[in-house]
């Protein structure tokens, strides 16, 4: 088995922490990857290691990408990365694990990202999910936060619910697992959750609420000038799209029951943050069912 590829020397890392980020074959399961991809760009980060993809992958399942060109013939493998990013007013550096989850060795890929990680001096693993759910597309996108550690939960803005869940987990749950046992990490998950009936094109509005989200927990102001003005032509696109009455009258409802519990703390907040509009979003224990839900069954649509 080849070792993880470190591709870059580098000096003392201040206080890291590694964020992953992986796009999953399941309806839904590709807005963490976007949005790791999106972050990637806006805070200049640089690849410093990478897990080659005909190792962990099916590429039948998840194939490389081709460019014909005049020139030359270029592909591009899906191969899993780390990237190193020091945004703007940063007082930590930030690795940034992003990629699709694997197919196979699920043990060798959880144990070599955390020891490579360990060894830069990394003790905190955030990890980002998404899935679909009961929301409007007219909102911010949602978020669940579950931590290993109270003072985690605080720094992200919220005190996490706790789950006493049982069964089948994927990619993010076997790597939390891993680095907490067997590292001693502090580990936070979130969750972002998207309309169950948007649709299969990268949401904007997702992506928006990561970066708002990780922001708020490491002090930053990343300029979203692009995603904001993306995801407003989205909202049009899909509100213009929407013709029929029952769709809309459902929607609507959606709208009802997500501000009517606004006053709860159980979701992030991960609208735009001002000292008067600092509302966190709801939550239910039913959102957290489906997500659960959602890991058993293990759905396989591809979003």
């Amino acid at each position: 088995m080849r070792e993880l590829i470190d591709l870059k020397a580098r000096g003392p890392l201040r206080d890291p922490v590694l964020i992953a980020g992986h796009a999953v074959r399941r309806r839904g399961g590709r807005s963490a990857g976007r949005a790791m991809d999106w972050l990637t760009k806006a805070w200049n980060a640089e690849a410093v290691a990478e897990m080659e993809s005909d190792i962990y992958l099916d590429l039948t399942i998840r194939r490389p990408d081709v460019d014909f060109s005049p020139e030359k013939t270029t592909l591009a493998w899906p191969d899993a990365r780390i990237y190193l990013a020091t945004p703007p007013g940063a007082t930590q550096d930030l690795l940034l694990l992003s990629g699709f989850e694997p197919h196979f060795f699920w043990k060798q890929y959880c144990e070599q990202i955390g020891a490579y990680a360990d060894a830069l001096g990394v003790k905190t693993l955030v990890c980002i999910r998404s899935f679909p759910s009961d929301v409007p597309h007219t909102r911010p996108a949602p978020m669940l936060l579950r931590s290993s550690d109270i003072d985690l939960e605080l720094q992200f803005g919220v005190q996490a619910q706790g789950s006493r869940y049982q069964g089948p987990t994927d990619i993010s749950g076997v790597l939390a697992a891993h680095v907490q046992n067997t590292m001693r990490w502090k580990t936070v998950d979130l969750t972002v959750l998207q309309p169950q009936y948007f649709p299969r094109m990268p949401n904007a509005e997702t992506t928006l609420s990561v970066v708002r989200v990780l922001d708020k927990a490491f002090g930053l102001q990343t300029d979203m000038t692009s995603l904001v003005k993306e995801a407003t032509e989205q909202l049009k696109t899909i509100d213009e799209s929407i013709t029929d009455a029952g769709t809309r009258s459902a929607i609507l409802e959606l709208e009802r029951q997500y501000d009517a519990a606004a006053d709860r703390m159980d979701f992030l907040t991960t609208g735009p943050i001002t000292e008067e509009d600092d509302v966190p979003l709801p939550a239910t224990d039913d959102i957290f069912a489906e997500v659960e839900r959602l890991l058993r069954e293990g759905n396989e649509s591809s979003s």
